[in-house]
């Protein structure tokens, strides 16, 4: 591969490389020329280690001024606990970065080394090299420490290299020891100073890397010297760290590098991302800085306009007549569809129902006859962040307090956007001493993917920093479900929501919901531990799923509970899913879900049950649903299977006007409470 043909390949990754410095970064890949230890050194600092410019001459800005990172660990976080443990020296090679392990103080040039691939590999995400750890960044500067440097450097070549034989024969002959779990929680814990993420195309998550040990400890800086890139190379079929200064460096600076998002441009909002860095009692509550909050906006209301709006100044009126031509692309309508009154179509042309799997946005070359499973912006619901922000408006204190919510939502800051306010309660939250555990989940993607439950600062930054995020107040006291044989577990509660019309309103709840639960007992700690947080087990192949019939779970309820009456219990959500809806059609498109009679739709509705006080001043307890997610087209092959005619009476529901009366359909009309 020649040069121009390297370049057209990663075009859009040397976007954000000078291009100064394409040609030798061409040629250090070609070579595999890791060079940077000809230039910098690990120093020991008060605050652990720093990383200085070795080289006397300095570090000019000039085209050769460019350097390949190795990466020593690329991993998925969920995963990041089995690997610790299984993988042998990972624990060791980790705690010794994240100083976990106490390590010599000598200063140590920064020679990386770097595999020949066999051992890293970045789409296997399980890779590790031989790059040698040894502790945190500092802060401080050593003027000394370079020139112990120098002296330390000139050690015969012989006698190192014959150690590191010896090491590595005692490390053949010696079997490590598996890590303590609490080692692999503290490792952790402390990661997230280190790590770094990148995404690619085929992933719909982060993959996050920790660099070799001297790159990992580069300090962060508001006012940076240098920057650093993920790149993945074609040549090598690798990923790599790029680093190059941004200013002509002297002998002995120390390098930094700005690890804070563009998109933070106050100076509050530069110091939340920065916590990660900075010591643990950094930006406490009584620092002036926070008076800047009331001038920082809460995330814009939702405005995201994909779509192609249609006209509804024409009003729709049907003049089809049964039996109703079905066009649709999913196997789970295909193969259940067997209601008279409707007939499969392969041509969308000639149907008069279209529903389909993935969004529509185009509903302006809808035929004036033809219905679809899809309203417009129906996203304000789908999305998480768009769904807090409707949520708002349904708080009875919105117009006095634009951040609070309705008791049937945890507290939730969409990140990307509110980073400081979610700060600012998880410190008054530390301060008072009460729970501080949150869940952390992406804007919109579904089956648990890249969620996480913690309650550690510097991992929800870093998180959020890595795609664009929701943080939510972990239910800490959920309604549990008592399992024979496993204990009191965690259980959700799906329901299946009708929306007919949303001027009026019209909507309907398929009677039969579904419980999910988790397999292990739950507890307030583990929270990497899947299957006692989490209760999505149809995607795992090695987990069991619990199935349990609604009318079965009913009594069962009633028997773990008996001063609840489930009864009550639907009532409530029945009334959240009403104001919640209410709220989405409340503003126009593209903040609000659109009135158009040419659509219907199905959406499932996932909640938790929370133990919570009642305002009635009796000291009983009270069950509060908690709206967790709103899915479009949900996976409902576990339904048909307990139940065959659930595609047939969503399809009567839905587009035969007449039936929705019919006391025989298992569904019941949702409205507003009195």
């Amino acid at each position: 591969m020649d040069y121009q043909q390297w370049r057209t390949i990663h075009r859009q990754q040397l976007a954000a490389i000078p291009e100064r410095h394409h040609e030798a970064l061409f040629r250090k890949l070609c070579t595999e020329t890791f060079d940077a230890g000809e230039h910098f050194i690990m120093c020991p600092s008060s605050s652990g280690w720093s990383i200085k410019v070795s080289n006397e001459e300095g570090l000019k800005i000039d085209d050769n001024s460019i350097f390949i990172i190795d990466h020593s660990w690329t991993y998925l976080p969920d995963n990041c606990h089995q690997q610790l443990a299984s993988i042998p020296g990972l624990a060791t090679r980790m705690a010794n970065l994240l100083d976990l392990i106490e390590e010599p103080t000598t200063p140590t040039q920064a020679t990386p080394s770097h595999s020949n691939g066999e051992e890293e590999d970045g789409e296997g995400l399980n890779g590790v090299n031989n790059t040698e750890s040894d502790s945190d960044d500092g802060d401080d500067d050593d003027p000394d420490a370079v020139a112990v440097q120098t002296s330390s450097a000139a050690v015969d070549e012989e006698e190192r290299e014959s150690e590191e034989e010896e090491e590595g024969e005692r490390e053949d002959t010696e079997e490590e020891e598996p890590p303590s779990e609490e080692l692999i929680e503290n490792i952790v814990r402390k990661l997230w100073r280190f790590n770094d993420c990148y995404t690619i195309a085929n992933m719909p998550v982060p993959i996050w890397y920790v660099m070799e040990d001297y790159a990992a400890r580069i300090q962060h800086s508001l006012d940076p010297n240098v920057t650093i890139v993920p790149f993945f190379s074609i040549l090598t079929q690798m990923s790599y760290s790029i680093l190059w200064p941004l200013r002509d460096l002297s002998y002995g600076d120390t390098i930094s590098r700005n690890r804070v998002p563009s998109r933070a441009t106050s100076e509050l909002e530069k110091q939340c991302h920065s916590l990660p860095w900075l010591p643990p009692q950094s930006l406490p509550l009584s620092d002036p800085l926070w008076d800047e909050l009331d001038s920082l906006p809460l995330a814009p209301n939702p405005e995201r306009p994909l779509e192609d709006l249609p006209d509804v100044t024409l009003e729709f009126t049907s003049v089809l007549s049964p039996p109703f031509k079905v066009y649709t692309d999913m196997d789970m309508i295909k193969k259940n569809l067997s209601h008279p009154l409707f007939e499969l179509v392969s041509d969308p042309e000639k149907a008069d129902i279209l529903w389909f799997f993935d969004h529509y946005k185009d509903f302006k070359s809808l035929k004036p006859n033809q219905l679809i499973n899809q309203f417009p912006c129906e996203n304000v619901l789908t999305c998480k962040d768009l769904l807090i922000s409707v949520a708002r408006r349904a708080s009875k204190n919105h117009a006095q307090d634009p951040s609070s919510l309705p008791d049937w939502i945890p507290e939730s800051y969409i990140t990307y956007y509110e980073l400081p306010y979610f700060v600012k309660e998880y410190k008054r939250r530390e301060e008072n001493g009460e729970d501080n555990s949150w869940i952390v989940k992406p804007w919109n993607l579904g089956r648990s993917m890249d969620i996480f439950v913690t309650s550690n600062l510097s991992q929800i930054i870093r998180l959020s920093q890595a795609s664009p995020k929701v943080v939510c107040k972990y239910v800490n006291n959920p309604v549990l479900f008592n399992r024979e044989g496993i204990g009191k577990v965690k259980m959700d509660v799906r329901y299946i929501v009708l929306l007919v019309s949303v001027k009026p309103l019209v909507i309907y709840a398929y009677n039969t919901f579904w419980l999910r639960f988790a397999n292990k007992p739950f507890q307030m700690s583990s929270f990497h531990d899947y299957e006692t947080h989490f209760t999505v087990m149809n995607y795992k192949d090695d987990s069991p799923l619990k199935h349990i019939e609604s009318v079965d779970f009913i009594p069962l309820f009633h028997e773990q509970y008996p001063d609840q009456s489930w009864s009550n219990v639907q009532d409530d959500i029945y009334n959240l899913i009403y104001e919640l809806f209410t709220a989405a059609a409340s503003e126009e498109p593209p903040a609000g879900i659109k009135h158009y009679p040419q659509s219907r739709a199905m959406y499932a509705i996932d909640l938790l049950l929370e133990w919570s006080s009642p305002d009635d001043g009796c000291g009983c307890q009270h069950i509060q649903p908690k709206i967790c997610e709103v899915n479009f087209c949900p996976d409902c092959n576990r339904a048909i299977q307990y139940h065959p005619s659930f595609v047939n009476d969503i399809f009567e529901t839905l587009f035969i006007p007449q039936a929705r009366h019919s006391e025989e359909l298992p569904v019941t009309k949702i409205t507003q409470k009195k």
